[in-house]
């Protein structure tokens, strides 16, 4: 206050909103209690540095109206509860029954429970049909049961080793906590959606831009040219999400026109330490998102003990991907309830951490608590939840001894039927690719259509006249002429040809010019786009300076539809 020279006599002075979207009585006191209330209470905002100025009115007016507060119905703080006592029973269960087996629980963040099924039932209800998930291993077993509603059963003989992969399975996948999964599971409506886990390896964040390529060409062969029917969410560590260099490159890949996917879903699982490391070791930020205002992302920081405050940062969320195309960062603080997994002995290096943790009560606990003073939940409907969750977990327990058969992943449904693995001794590697005269005519003559009164560079004159040569005069073929033609004979045939990486439009050794340089204007002209009205996509497109994520997402492109050339 001293510093707008405001005293205490001051604070009843009527000055109206002062620009605050939400409701007071137009005393200056009455206008800081309800800020107050709105950006200093178990929820935070980070979004004055975004440029956009639409992105920020509609911030202030979604977050200060209701003094972003939820308000829930009896109804949903029920349903809430139960998925919190779901959470919970389901890791206590799992540590009682399997002592000593490593799970990477969730407990101290139970609350991404309801907070990943909040930004798919508000997701679909805001135009989302298809929601790929990907994260690292804590939680992820939990929200394989109570996201993507693995079965119990099936969970429970990966634990008891009853769960056998086929005979003819060449593989056996990973470990538990690394698994993967797809399904089609109602939305709050009732509406089916399809959702889907990528499975991921120990290495934290490298699935990040692998996710991202999927989510880019499922958009694309939908037909997703809004980016709102197929949704990505990333899920993360405080500490993997600030040392990991892969999750900046990510990032930095996200506003890019060719690597969009119309804006990610980040959730933090801040467990305010990384395995041993504390945070003033492995960062100099005050937060872990810090870094993500490089992109100029809305940051909600949420305390994990407040549910409800969880669940309205999520619907916020997700309406504001919706409607911006933007990523945006949920950071929920929690803690990690034991250690790194559940072998580990966390006290050897956060002694005073851990002796706060042992007496703290559970999100389950201290949320059942508020509905149950608020006459919202009785504590028979609080028990009936609790015999309903075990009831579940016994009886899938008992299903899961009787030794059976993996269902087998079906590897060639979709966009890969038809195709199967290669058979050696019956199939072979050689094929006819030949094409006719007339196509390879249609490809090298997209140099007779470019725009009037187009510039080629003076020297790139005499390469586009030899090409013109090598096919219509037969005078031979150099390696970018050949590429070219190639590249040209697959997208007239329907095949989507997709060329990224550092340098690719020219060619590191000036031998492709996929795209040619207006000499006087720099307008861009590319060949390959200009063949005839029914082929195929062609794109060729400089990548910023990344080893690494642009790898991950073409990998991951590439692996979600076959017909495409990448």
């Amino acid at each position: 206050l001293k510093s707008f020279n405001i005293n205490e006599a001051d604070l009843d002075l009527n000055v109206g909103n002062g620009g605050f979207q939400g409701q007071t009585d137009g005393t200056i006191r009455d206008l800081l209690e309800r800020l107050k209330a709105t950006y200093s209470n178990t929820i935070g905002v980070e979004f004055t540095g975004i440029s956009n100025p639409e992105q920020r009115a509609w911030l202030e007016q979604t977050i200060e109206r209701g003094y972003n507060r939820p308000n829930l119905t009896a109804e949903q703080k029920h349903a809430l509860l139960f998925q919190l006592v779901a959470a919970e029973e389901f890791e206590q269960y799992l540590a009682r029954t399997f002592v000593g087996t490593k799970r990477f629980g969730v407990e101290g963040a139970e609350s991404l429970i309801p907070l990943l099924n909040t930004l798919v039932d508000h997701g679909a209800t805001n135009g989302g049909e298809q929601f790929i998930l990907c994260m690292a291993h804590r939680g992820r077993l939990n929200t394989l049961a109570h996201v993507m509603n693995k079965p119990y059963e099936t969970i429970l003989g990966e634990f008891a080793g009853t769960n056998k992969k086929p005979a003819d399975d060449l593989g056996d996948g990973d470990v538990k906590y690394h698994l993967g999964y797809a399904n089609r599971r109602p939305d709050g409506s009732g509406k089916l959606v399809k959702i889907s886990l990528l499975p991921n390896p120990s290495h934290l964040e490298l699935i990040n831009p692998i996710h991202q390529g999927i989510v880019r060409c499922k958009q694309e062969w939908l037909g997703d040219v809004e980016r709102k029917r197929v949704l990505p969410i990333q899920i993360h560590g405080d500490a993997a999400f600030v040392g990991q260099g892969v999750v900046t490159e990510t990032l930095n890949l996200s506003e890019l026109p060719g690597w969009r996917t119309g804006g990610t879903i980040h959730v933090i699982v801040n467990n305010q330490v990384g395995f041993t490391t504390s945070p003033s070791q492995d960062r100099f930020t005050p937060y872990p998102t810090d870094m993500a205002k490089g992109i100029e992302a809305p940051i909600f920081h949420v305390n994990g003990d407040d549910p409800e405050a969880v669940v309205h940062v999520a619907k916020i969320a997700i309406e504001f991907r919706q409607k911006f195309q933007c990523d945006v960062i949920i950071d929920m603080w929690c803690y990690r309830r034991l250690g790194h997994n559940e072998t580990d002995e966390p006290s050897y290096t956060q002694p005073l951490m851990y002796k706060a943790i042992k007496n703290l009560k559970t999100t389950r606990t201290l949320y059942a608590e508020r509905v149950l003073a608020s006459g919202a939940v009785t504590p028979e409907q609080h028990e009936e939840m609790k015999a309903v969750a075990l009831k579940r977990l016994t009886s899938a327990r008992e299903a899961s001894k009787e030794l059976k058969v993996r269902d087998k992943v079906p590897n060639y449904s979709g966009v890969w039927s038809g195709l199967r693995a290669y058979k050696p001794g019956i199939d072979h590697w050689s094929s006819d690719t030949g094409v006719d005269q007339g196509v390879l005519e249609q490809v090298i003559s997209s140099y007779d259509r470019m725009p009037d009164g187009f510039t080629v560079h003076p020297k790139l004159l005499k390469m586009i006249e030899d090409r013109k040569d090598a096919v219509r005069k037969d005078t031979g073929l150099d390696w970018g002429t050949a590429e070219m033609l190639a590249f040209g004979s697959l997208v007239l045939e329907g095949h989507r040809v997709r060329l990224t990486g550092q340098d690719v439009e020219r060619g590191t050794f000036s031998h492709r010019h996929a795209g040619l340089n207006d000499y006087e204007t720099g307008e861009l002209y590319f060949p390959l786009k200009n063949l005839g009205p029914n082929q195929a996509s062609f794109t060729a497109r400089n990548s910023m300076l990344s080893e690494f994520a642009v790898l991950g997402f073409e990998w991951g492109y590439a692996s979600s539809d076959p017909r495409n050339l990448v």
